[in-house]
């Protein structure tokens, strides 16, 4: 079939290809359409006879780099897809692989020609996205989706985001198919097939389709859309210990907005920071739990006369109003809305003390309830702290927040690293969305990842596989394999304690036997059931993170017995899997209590204690424990 001619709705139901059958279509006259040129996969073999070939992956892949303007030959993609430019076989819309394939119909060159033949082949696979990344030196971002986008995706895709988007559709016979979707207007989506070339379609025969006697073909199964949408926040904190901080952050503003315009093609940057509650003994007269000094905005000089206008002032115990200003942020409140999926919301957190956990004052918050915030399925924001300085709780406090929320954690000792550490956040948001990386403190990880092992022009995955690896003895060897049976999950938090050591995971999948269908020659290929995990492997080091300090509340640390028993309060600290408690007059420990942490959370613990002596003074101290402090540290109280 000659794809560069005009092809009737006959024909197509002939040929197998429904999907243009039930919606040719007269271009309307007002079609937002982008600037993609048509590419088609090979028609013919070199031979110069008709074939139904498996390079349609390659072509859409050519049509997105060539828009982007990173040209390069569908030869050079093809061999970059599958390890082997001699074979022509099918790929993934995402992923890499290993993987084995059996009795696979493939073009095979052999001293000069090409054969077609059914083989068992070896082959290591990058799909579409992974093309992309790779030559466009992660110009071209995207964001993978287990599910057709809906009408109004699909305008904010073209007409919001000036960015085309591959679709993958399942043919009712067996296999899958790619092609670009460049335009949209009244119902009607203009695609680039490289099988079929360019043709306009109705909204619902792009979904699903039908041949001219009523037979189903295919269905739209998974979407990669290219370039990413973020909202991010940089939220300082602006009391006097930060003064040299915030001023290396003022001298770096211009570079690090210029990186974040670069990375991102659809961009907008709030600002807003906090000191401490403005009442003794916690915070200045002047100081204020949190301010939104610029909302978002895509307007970098707005953005960095917001950071420029920050002065670092006030705070007068060590902690600061950390919680109530993260509070604050994912609520939106001074800085706007953030935006819906597929927008990527980020809170990058600048500061050097904890927060006070929980909040003392009337209207405070706690840990727990910005972790609850954050981790909103609806609407999830990932928290990047950033700490300036050695401060132990700030330490355990900043790493928590940013493992519960699929953030990053960075820790630098002065001021000079602040504005390269800021730099560093942002190529880590640009390049991948994989936690836990680099040094994490948490105890029980939390793995975050995009959808994976599905979108293949095969079968799709049944499960999702995660293989963890622990260094021991120089060598990686396994220390766990989970099998995650819902295929779309982003997510897996472990439920048993990682001990400190360096680690690497990677995602795999268990894919079904299948069938590959190639309408246009009507030839059926048989796709065996495999087990396939991505080539590359995210690293980590678990690093030791006993409990914070924990907040006593009431009574006073120091106090007079008013009656033979007396109920304690102190503040639940992250981590802490249970509490000691000691009760003492002096240096002498008159009794010693195990408190195991509430199951179900709670900001305050709350202890009650009797067979005091009316009258007489006590002393009384808690100490949180968890795996990496099983047992009381008398150094640490």
């Amino acid at each position: 079939m000659n794809t560069q001619s005009k092809v009737t709705p006959w024909r197509l139901a002939v040929t197998g290809s429904s999907l243009l059958a039930a919606a040719w279509l007269s271009a309307p006259a007002s079609a937002a359409t982008l600037g993609v040129n048509q590419v088609n996969q090979l028609n013919t073999d070199p031979n110069g006879n008709a074939i139904g070939n498996n390079w349609c992956w390659a072509a859409s892949s050519k049509m997105v780099l060539d828009f982007y303007g990173h040209p390069e030959s569908l030869a050079t993609l093809a061999a970059y897809g599958v390890g082997n430019s001699t074979y022509d076989t099918w790929n993934y819309l995402w992923g890499t692989g290993t993987e084995t394939r059996t009795n696979i119909q493939v073009w095979e060159n052999t001293a000069g020609t090409w054969q077609n033949k059914l083989k068992t082949i070896n082959i290591s696979y990058n799909g579409i996205e992974e093309i992309l990344t790779n030559f466009s030196g992660d110009e071209v971002q995207t964001q993978r989706y287990g599910s057709a986008l809906s009408a109004a995706e699909i305008t904010t895709e073209i007409d919001d985001r000036s960015a085309p988007f591959v679709t993958r559709i399942g043919w009712a016979g067996g296999g899958g198919h790619f092609m670009v979707c460049y335009g949209t207007a009244a119902g009607t989506h203009s695609i680039r097939d490289p099988w079929f070339g360019s043709y306009l379609v109705a909204d619902a025969a792009l979904r699903t389709g039908t041949t001219i006697d009523g037979t189903a073909t295919h269905t739209w199964t998974h979407t990669l859309t290219t370039s990413k949408i973020v909202d991010v926040l940089f939220l300082f904190d602006s009391t006097g210990s930060m003064g040299d901080d915030i001023a290396n952050a003022k001298a770096n503003a211009s570079a690090l907005l210029d990186s974040i315009s670069t990375r991102f093609k659809n961009f907008r940057v709030a600002v807003a920071d906090y000191k401490d509650f403005p009442q003794s003994p916690y915070g200045d007269p002047s100081d204020y739990v949190y301010n939104a000094r610029q909302p978002f905005t895509t307007d970098k000089a707005a953005a960095q006369a917001a950071i420029n206008s920050l002065s670092a002032s006030g705070g007068n115990d060590w902690p600061e109003s950390v919680y109530t200003a993260l509070s604050k942020s994912i609520n939106g409140e001074g800085i706007g809305a953030w935006r819906d999926n597929p927008a990527r919301r980020i809170i990058i957190l600048i500061g050097d003390a904890p927060g006070h956990d929980p909040e003392p004052w009337a209207g405070g918050t706690s840990f727990n309830a910005v972790l609850g915030l954050a981790t909103n399925p609806a609407k999830p924001v990932a928290v990047h702290c950033l700490l300036v300085g050695n401060d132990i709780d700030a330490q355990s406090q900043y790493d928590l927040i940013a493992g519960g929320s699929g953030g990053g954690f960075v820790q630098v000792s002065g001021a000079s690293g602040v504005s390269l550490a800021l730099q560093g956040i942002i190529e880590s948001v640009a390049s991948t969305s994989r936690k836990p990386n680099g040094n994490y403190g948490n105890i029980f990880p939390t793995f975050t990842f995009e959808p994976e092992g599905q979108g293949g022009m095969g079968g799709d995955a049944q499960s999702l596989l995660i293989e963890v690896q622990r260094r021991v003895g120089g060598e990686w060897t396994r220390y766990s394999l989970t099998t995650l049976k819902n295929k779309n999950a982003t997510i897996f938090r472990v439920k048993k304690p990682f001990p400190t050591g360096d680690y690497r995971w990677r995602v795999g999948f268990k894919r079904k036997a299948a069938k590959l269908y190639l309408p246009a020659s009507g030839i059926t290929s048989k796709v065996a059931a495999a087990t396939v995990f991505e080539n590359d492997w995210t690293e980590f080091s678990r690093v030791s993170s006993p409990p914070g300090s924990v907040n006593l509340l009431s009574p006073s640390q120091f106090f007079t017995a008013a009656a033979s028993s007396q109920v304690f309060e102190f503040g639940a600290v992250p981590g802490a899997t249970s509490y000691v408690m000691q009760l003492r007059q002096g240096s002498t420990v008159v009794k010693t209590y195990k408190i195991k942490a509430p199951t179900k959370g709670g900001d305050i613990i709350r202890k009650t204690i009797g067979g005091l002596k009316s009258g007489e003074f006590y002393n009384w101290r808690v100490q949180g424990l968890n795996y990496d402090r099983p047992a009381v540290d008398d150094s640490a109280w």
